[in-house]
């Protein structure tokens, strides 16, 4: 969203098992951040496990830049 403090993202990521205990993870992930100030960022995320062993997720956070 161009001069507004709003954006959107989606990604895919994957957590990858270098032993034959663990399953490996797949992951896509969307959601929106808001630019609280020029070093403060919210966001707003929903995930989908593609596999059995990943779950599902709803997630907030906040990041800052110093």
């Amino acid at each position: 969203f161009p001069n507004t403090p709003w954006g959107v993202f989606i990604e895919y990521h994957s957590d990858i098992s270098l032993n034959s205990v663990s399953d490996n993870q797949h992951v896509v992930d969307g959601g929106f951040t808001y630019l609280l100030r020029k070093s403060v960022q919210l966001d707003f995320s929903v995930g989908i496990g593609l596999n059995d062993s990943t779950g599902n997720f709803i997630a907030t956070g906040i990041a800052f830049t110093f």
